[in-house]
């Protein structure tokens, strides 16, 4: 509401935050059941790989809408896409994390 105030955002770790991001990725399905993905929680662990695949699917998406947006050349954008399934790997860990535990709690989400 001030536009001369100045705000200073502290960069968050990039591993404990991805990792978070992976987590509450498959949170959010034990949140809202009626989220379309909440069917693969019956796959257990093995639905881990659906979470990253959207995940990734879903940034290269990004990538692909918004490239001339950010200035991106076609080369850029290119040489960036292999980066996300890198880049996600942390995330993948974090819902294998949830989805184990939610089968060692019987279903219920972790306080």
């Amino acid at each position: 509401m001030v536009p001369a105030a100045k705000v200073r955002h502290l960069p968050q770790p990039f591993f404990p935050e991805r990792f978070r991001q992976g987590y509450d990725r498959v949170a959010a399905c034990w949140a809202d059941p009626a989220l379309r993905e909440t069917a693969w929680l019956k796959l257990g662990p093995l639905a881990a790989p659906l979470f990253y695949a959207e995940n990734v699917w879903l940034d290269w998406r990004r990538l692909h809408q918004g490239r001339r947006d950010l200035a991106m050349t076609r080369w850029q954008a290119l040489l960036a896409v292999p980066l996300f399934p890198l880049f996600r790997l942390v995330d993948f860990a974090g819902m294998l994390r949830a989805l184990l535990e939610r089968r060692v709690t019987g279903g219920s989400p972790p306080a």
